[in-house]
């Protein structure tokens, strides 16, 4: 079995990853025509039971047998430090896969730890770029749980309109017929699904309040940092929270293997009362806690959150209530 030799096992992103493949003398391995290895990102939900990975970089080979062959590798900028979270975690691997003809040899993984922070400093544009990049895949991710709710919905509200409106014409051409009185519950039912379709709608799109005004000091931070924001409301009863979320995939079980779903999981809030008018207040982003992740079985997410004192559920505010901050290590 071909063994994976690293000349680190911590890497900064944006360095290479260096190290060798050694591959024993065996009848096997010397009728073998060629070898690929591969960086990988993996990020893994201990709910949906399943990784799902990302190759980075690959380096490929096509050579008859060798003892040891060297090799080099690309990591990212953009590469976001493993974590390991209530639901969900991230590692980083490389891989390797001998080409041995009509043997399918499994690949070998080695581990290696991916820093948090480059090793030179980011220039300002690059630290922007890494900042806007986190988002990006952070939203991407969240997007992707979306796609069931509002497949259902648009299904409820199309079969609802069809059968109200094909009905309300039949019984206007006719209305003592005697299909009347099926043409009234076709109707009906098709009134309940067209407000089950709106009420998804209503859910997943909920309408933003005009009077609320979040302006961020800073769209970024690091742990133990302070996070300004100031925040302007009209109206009573609201409080800003500085809030934490680990989003993690879950199966879903009406169509298994089709797509998943996805929930959240509050693992930080902080939550104060305002008045109406502006307001001024300050965060302080945990010193042991998570950076924000953007994959695709899990992420982590911070926002600062304007929401009625009564009902503090992150995920049902509309966009307008949201200020995305992206924490760093």
């Amino acid at each position: 079995m071909p063994e994976i030799e690293l000349a680190e096992t911590r890497y900064s992103p944006g360095e290479r990853i260096k190290g060798r493949l050694v591959i024993p003398r065996t009848d096997q391995s010397q009728t073998m025509r060629g070898l690929t290895v591969r960086v990988v990102h993996r990020d893994f939900s201990s709910r949906s039971g399943t990784y799902r990975s990302d190759v980075v970089d690959t380096f490929t080979i096509t050579s008859s047998y060798q003892e040891s062959i060297d090799f080099s590798l690309e990591l990212p900028l953009s590469a976001q430090a493993g974590f390991q979270g209530k639901f969900g975690s991230a590692d980083w691997v490389v891989t390797a896969s001998v080409d041995v003809p009509g043997i399918d040899l499994k690949a070998i993984e080695q581990p290696l730890i991916v820093l948090p922070e480059p090793s030179e400093p980011l220039t300002q544009i690059q630290a922007q770029e890494q900042a806007a990049d986190l988002a990006r895949q952070t939203k991407a991710s969240k997007r992707k749980g979306r796609f069931l709710p509002f497949f259902l919905a648009s299904v409820f509200l199309g079969v609802g309109l069809f059968a109200l409106i094909t009905s309300i014409v039949a019984l206007a051409d006719d209305p003592t017929g005697s299909d009347a009185l099926y043409l009234l519950l076709f109707a009906i039912i098709g009134g309940f699904f067209t407000f089950a379709g709106l009420w998804g709608f209503s859910v997943m799109f909920p309408r933003g309040d005009k009077h609320i005004s979040i302006e961020l000091q800073a769209a970024t931070a690091k742990m133990g940092e302070t996070v300004h924001v100031t925040v302007a409301v009209t109206k009573p009863g609201l409080v800003v929270g500085f809030v934490g979320v680990e989003r993690y995939a879950v199966d879903n079980k009406l169509k298994k293997g089709l797509t998943v779903l996805y929930y959240d999981d509050v693992f930080h809030e902080e939550w104060r009362a305002i008045e109406p008018g502006s307001t001024e207040l300050s965060f302080v982003v945990p010193n042991e806690s998570f950076a924000t992740y953007g994959g695709t079985a899990v992420n982590i997410d911070w926002h600062i959150a304007v929401a009625p004192t009564d009902k503090r559920e992150t995920h049902a505010l509309p966009a307008s209530n949201l200020s995305r901050v992206v924490v760093l290590h």
